[in-house]
């Protein structure tokens, strides 16, 4: 009885210590997660609130329908992104930097055409250094949620980069 009792001990021990943790697994980012994570945050903030501002002063049918995919496509896009934070003890907040900032307070002063060029060449710039922002995620992070995240949006930040630049040679 002994005999069965430790071998059951041992069985127990052994298919716990075997068992994944899946919160170990998930704080498992290295520091290309944790920046691309904040960057990605960033970025997601300043395209809905860029393309919020465009919807209301863009006198471009084609800039006006890209910036509403922005506002949507990015909003879906931080909510997956909080999730993803969550998992790594990363926050998110709603929040944009310095030089998107300056740009709000520059596009606040335009109207028409002239908006329309600053807020669409901005936006080739931002989804340029997106994609490469989102592609080093993908071959160098460690974290598998926040890889993950960066496949599943690349292919959406490409997209909207061949949108933007075809707007653009429109001008």
């Amino acid at each position: 009885m002994k005999k069965v009792f430790l071998m059951g001990s041992a069985l127990a021990l052994l298919l716990t210590a075997c068992k994944k943790d899946d919160t170990e697994d998930n704080l498992n980012a290295n520091a290309q997660d944790q920046s691309f994570v904040t960057s990605a945050n960033l970025s997601n903030s300043a395209e809905v609130r860029l393309g919020q501002l465009a919807l209301s002063r863009s006198s471009n049918a084609g800039v006006k329908t890209f910036a509403q995919m922005m506002v949507t496509e990015h909003s879906q896009a931080q909510a997956d992104l909080g999730s993803v934070a969550t998992g790594i003890n990363v926050n998110v907040k709603d929040t944009i930097d310095a030089m998107h900032q300056m740009l709000m307070s520059r596009l606040d002063t335009l109207n028409g055409l002239a908006f329309d060029t600053v807020y669409i060449n901005s936006q080739v710039k931002d989804h340029k250094a997106n994609v490469t922002l989102f592609q080093s995620e993908v071959s160098a992070g460690t974290n598998q949620s926040v890889k993950d995240y960066a496949s599943k949006y690349l292919p959406h930040i490409q997209m909207h980069l061949n949108m933007a630049d075809s707007i653009r040679t429109t001008f």
